[in-house]
């Protein structure tokens, strides 16, 4: 006689307490900005520019020429925190509670490997969401992330930088594995002469206008390139003195940024704030997590910087 098995729920495993997390991405774009610590919420960048006529100095006397200027750009930084409550009960009816330390007292405390998981996951969430407000912040969206505080495209584009779009490509054409040689190409035209000769040049672009570059130079058989140096979303534009870098805030926008490292600033209070997440049980015997930090972005110099953006 065979085995009956049929009103047998399938067995499901629900052993292993290892909890399997999504993929994040690192940030990519802060390691290159100009770090200014201690902002508690504005501080002024001060630009100084010194302008000089020479003249003929045979006589004795020169004739006072020129002009010695201060002016100033100001970088605020936002107060930006992430909470919630959780009540540990709710794990209690589920696989969950092994997660619980034993006895009474631990279905009032997270173990160690959970509040580690939910503390790693959350230190790389706001890693995310910092990543893609420092260029696609506007503090009146209505988007969580995107309002945390103003980015790069809306302050740059607020100002006056030089056009890197000089043959009018358009939103219908957009960039392609056909034009993006010429695009970056055209923006490293752009530049000023001074510009061109400073040695830390970085152009940002979304991850997807870099991969459709790599493949532009793949169908080109430009394999002369060390593809030693495409690794990590970064590589040298020939003969430019540029580093193309591909970051994931840009992607998705079409557009690109050329200047000078030392142009992009980022501010902050304490560099480590949002690496802080507290844990706490309150009286209702729910357990909140706490992370504050304050953060902002500005350049220094609009006008040095090469913008790309569709017409």
């Amino acid at each position: 006689m065979g085995l009956v098995v049929s009103s047998l729920t399938d067995y499901v495993n629900q052993q292993s307490k290892e909890l399997l997390v999504a993929l994040a991405y690192e940030g990519k774009t802060s390691p290159y900005l100009t770090p200014i610590a201690g902002v508690k919420k504005t501080e002024a960048l001060q630009l100084f520019a010194l302008t000089a006529y020479p003249q003929e100095a045979s006589g004795c006397d020169l004739v006072a020429s020129g002009s010695a200027t201060f002016t100033q750009r100001e970088l605020t930084v936002s107060k930006i925190g992430y909470r919630d409550e959780l009540c540990m009960d709710a794990l209690l009816p589920k696989w969950t509670q092994m997660l619980l330390a034993p006895g009474a007292a631990g279905e009032d405390e997270i173990t160690a490997q959970l509040g580690q998981t939910m503390t790693d996951e959350l230190k790389k969430l706001i890693v995310e969401n910092i990543e893609v407000a420092i260029w696609q912040g506007d503090l009146t969206s209505g988007d969580a992330v995107k309002k945390m505080f103003d980015g790069y495209i809306k302050i740059i584009t607020a100002a006056t930088a030089i056009n890197g779009n000089s043959t009018n490509i358009t939103t219908g054409t957009g960039i392609t594995t056909t034009n993006v040689i010429g695009i970056v190409n055209g923006m490293c035209a752009a530049r000023t002469e001074e510009l061109k000769h400073a040695s830390d040049q970085v152009l940002f672009c979304g991850t997807d206008t870099f991969d459709k570059y790599v493949q532009a130079l793949e169908t080109a058989n430009l394999y002369h390139v060390d593809q030693t140096k495409w690794v990590n979303y970064e590589m040298g534009v020939i003969g430019k003195n540029v580093t193309l870098v591909g970051v994931p805030g840009l992607s998705g926008t079409s557009k690109l940024y050329l200047g000078q490292k030392r142009n992009f600033f980022k501010g902050f209070d304490l560099l480590d704030d949002s690496d802080k997440v507290e844990w706490k049980i309150l009286e209702s015997d729910k357990m909140r997590y706490t992370a504050k930090f304050k953060f902002g972005v500005q350049v220094a110099y609009p006008s040095e910087i090469v913008e790309f953006i569709l017409v």
